[in-house]
């Protein structure tokens, strides 16, 4: 640009048209992307571009071009016009890194060479640029001894009045306040039968009756409330979990069935021996929490009887942090995922399987990744608006019972591209482990 900014264009250039250019040069080599910089004729024609690169949509990493955004300073910082700290005040841009003033507004029009200022200094954030206000000292000095004055006085009687009114409330109502402690910390420890006596219309006897209100109902909701809710969420849970094995078992007998008629009797026992060592984890001594890495060891297990079926179709990769192998999860959260894929994503002639699990602060995130045919829109937003849905068995039935252990914040999210794959993503609690390290040792073992 030669000239001044007077109306909204754009124009699309070739490498070759800058790619000589000492500031595209600057800015390939130091590798800068979303930056405000005055670039080519930006400092005389009184600009600011952003910089920032386009990245390929195909894979989220090639680097296909720049795109500048070019404004004037006037209109970026017009704002800064109407700011009014004072006489003699200044308001500007400066670059931290080269400490150039790339913008300023003066308040009074003009700038008085021997005054001192008072420098506020506020970083713009995403930029090299900072704000700086620049307030003249005889600002601050004027009319600065009277307000000393009636300052100090004004807080002299506040802290003599505040200090009287303190006493009077302590010795006023120590004695209650000390009552209520007891009652609370009586509370904390378990005994909700306890009520407090404090008679009169004060505060002090508000809290005693909104107290013994809480008490109470605490107290009935333990006795005949929270101890159903528990007894019918533990019920809907090993409902919920019952429904997967039954559907998995059936699969599979049909598949043994059908290589025994084939006369298929080493592939018969491999099958047989992974069912075996599936249900063994799925049983767990009738425990719902198992250990994530045997969950893995479970998933495994299905996929040695799948490949089986499948005749090594399809390929699986596992990429778990190690420190989540230890943590308890609900079981057979996986192996649902694991199945769909297996069932409906195949459109290619090797289908391939990644889990996923990493830790992100109090959570866990687990992906169950394909590159199948990928699932349309409208039946992505049906499945993530956790309405029950017959075809969707599976997913509802692990969302629900993530939902029913651990609540409304966690669950099953699936995303997809159709032709391009699905992410199944699992979002779970950290919490610590219990387990010991032999399983751990046992996990690395088997990948390496």
């Amino acid at each position: 640009m030669k000239g001044n900014i007077q109306e909204k264009a754009y124009n699309l250039l070739y490498f070759s048209r800058i790619e000589n250019e000492e500031w595209f040069k600057q800015l390939t080599v130091k590798n800068l992307d979303n930056q405000w910089l005055q670039v080519d004729t930006d400092l005389e024609q009184h600009n600011i571009s952003l910089i920032r690169k386009l990245i390929s949509f195909n894979d989220y990493q090639t680097e296909i071009g720049y795109l500048r955004i070019s404004i004037r300073l006037e209109e970026l910082f017009q704002s800064l016009n109407s700011i009014r700290v004072g006489e003699h005040s200044i308001v500007q841009v400066r670059d931290k890194t080269t400490s150039n003033i790339l913008y300023q507004v003066n308040t009074s029009g003009e700038e008085k060479i021997n005054e001192s200022y008072l420098t506020v200094k506020q970083d713009i954030p995403g930029t090299r640029y900072g704000l700086e206000i620049l307030v003249s000292d005889q600002y601050f000095l004027k009319d600065a001894q009277d307000i000393r004055n009636v300052t100090l006085t004004v807080c002299i009687a506040s802290f003599l009045i505040m200090l009287f009114i303190g006493i009077l409330v302590a010795r006023l109502s120590n004695r209650k306040m000390k009552k209520i402690i007891s009652y609370v910390r009586s509370l904390r420890s378990g005994e909700f039968r306890k009520r407090i006596l404090i008679s009169g219309h004060d505060e002090f006897a508000q809290i005693a009756v909104a107290f013994n209100q809480t008490a109470s109902n605490i107290d009935h909701l333990i006795q005949t409330v929270y101890l159903q809710k528990i007894n019918v969420k533990e019920a809907e849970l090993e409902a919920l979990q019952a429904q997967i094995s039954p559907h998995f078992l059936y699969n599979t007998l049909s598949s043994i069935n059908s290589l025994a008629n084939m006369g298929e009797t080493d592939k018969v026992s491999a099958m047989v021996t992974g069912l075996a060592k599936f249900y063994r984890l799925t049983l767990n001594d009738g425990r719902i929490m198992i250990p994530l890495v045997n969950e893995l060891e479970q998933v495994k297990s299905y996929i040695e009887i799948q490949k089986i079926k499948y005749a090594n179709r399809f390929d699986t990769y596992i990429e778990v942090e190690p420190e989540l192998l230890e943590c308890e999860v609900i079981k057979l959260i996986l192996q649902p995922f694991v199945e769909n894929a297996l069932k409906y994503a195949w459109h290619v002639d090797r289908l391939t399987v990644k889990i996923v699990g990493r830790r992100v602060g109090d959570h866990i995130f687990i992906s169950v990744i394909d590159n199948g045919i990928g699932i349309h829109r409208d039946r992505i937003r049906e499945i993530n608006s956790n309405q029950p849905m017959i075809s969707s068995c599976g997913i509802s039935n692990v969302n629900d019972r993530i939902k029913l252990r651990y609540g409304g914040d966690y669950g099953v999210k699936v995303s997809s591209f159709y032709g391009g794959g699905t992410t199944v993503l699992l979002i779970l609690p950290y919490e610590q482990p219990k387990t010991g390290i032999k399983d751990i040792r046992k996990m690395r073992g088997e990948e390496a």
